[in-house]
């Protein structure tokens, strides 16, 4: 489902990609704290995925996660 807003003026949209859900909360976190907004996935897939659905500013990716790692996904 595609259903994400514009991030507010001034903010970056960030995908935040790792397996690990504890890197994925800690990167979201810090990035709401400084005034992003934080869009996660847990794979390559769901990764791509979000991609369809919401432009974003920047990526930040797990290179080293299971089935379809960074490197396959960028």
């Amino acid at each position: 489902m595609c259903d994400a807003l514009p991030a507010p003026r001034g903010a970056r949209r960030v995908l935040v990609v790792d397996d690990v859900e504890m890197n994925r909360r800690l990167l979201a976190t810090l990035l709401r704290l400084d005034g992003h907004e934080a869009m996660v996935a847990a794979s390559g897939p769901e990764a791509l995925t979000s991609l369809e659905c919401a432009r974003c500013d920047l990526v930040l990716m797990d290179l080293h996660m299971p089935g379809m790692d960074g490197i396959a996904t960028l």
